[in-house]
């Protein structure tokens, strides 16, 4: 269900920035990167963490029914950063 309304946003978004680029002759841009890029990675970044959240849930939710202590600090993940490629 989620999947269906973020398909259905960026489709909307991505077709409005397909008009200002074709009208106006310019790009949408975030922090100096085009916003089609963000998008992209912030859907993929978002759906790497929800999994990692998924995984550590799983653990827990064993380490409970099998009687196991966890450690008492985990891992902290640094987030994913894009790779910006670079025009000669």
């Amino acid at each position: 269900y989620l999947y269906k309304k973020i398909d259905a946003l960026d489709d909307e978004i991505k077709k409005e920035i397909e008009y200002i680029r074709n009208q106006f002759h310019d790009v949408i841009t975030y922090k100096g990167r085009p916003y089609i890029d963000k998008i992209k990675w912030d859907r993929t970044e978002m759906l790497y963490w929800l999994s990692e959240e998924r995984k550590q849930n799983g653990i827990r939710y064993e380490a409970v029914t099998q009687g196991l202590s966890l450690p008492l600090k985990q891992a902290q993940l640094l987030p994913i950063k894009s790779s910006k490629l670079v025009e000669s």
